[in-house]
């Protein structure tokens, strides 16, 4: 029995101090339950954590270990993943050759094609060869600001060897 696994779904009344809630849980052998998965009685969802905070909450408890959600579908096979890497940082992973596309207000706002262009404006088509396109279907403004008044602002024009030989300079 030592190398069976055991599962069961447990039910928690509030009555006993917490949350009503549906607790889905493992063992292996006779060893205590583990749990997996908690549903509380507002729909929270929890997956490695007891307490989620919000609708789905997905926890790793181990240190220096990513915690990730995928989406796929079928046409989109290998997906997309969401999630915190080993290090803490967040990541957003394309694996597709498609495009990541930002939207509020429900419209296309900015767009990361699979080349690695970014496109900020209402019109996703980047220029040729540029690595950034400003597109808007009226006049189209960049503004680089200074956060105090004795600040520089400047935009450098250069290579690996000469990083601002060229400069449009403000200060």
């Amino acid at each position: 029995e030592s190398g069976s696994y055991w599962q069961r779904i447990r039910t928690v009344d509030a009555s006993a101090g917490s949350t009503n809630c549906f607790n889905f849980e493992a063992r292996l052998g006779s060893g205590s339950y583990t749990n997996l998965m908690t549903i509380l009685n507002d729909g929270s969802v929890g997956v490695g954590i007891t307490n989620p905070g919000v609708k789905l909450h997905l926890n790793n408890a181990s240190t220096l270990t990513a915690t990730y959600q995928k989406f796929t579908n079928g046409t989109a096979t290998t997906g997309t993943t969401l999630g915190i890497d080993a290090d803490g940082d967040f990541l957003i992973n394309n694996g597709e050759t498609k495009e990541l596309k930002l939207y509020t207000n429900d419209t296309q706002r900015m767009t990361l094609t699979s080349a690695g262009s970014v496109v900020i404006g209402n019109n996703a088509t980047p220029t040729a060869g540029c690595l950034l396109t400003l597109r808007t279907s009226g006049s189209t403004g960049l503004s680089i600001k200074s956060a105090s008044n004795s600040g520089e602002s400047f935009i450098n024009f250069g290579d690996n060897d000469d990083i601002n030989s060229g400069r449009i300079y403000y200060g």
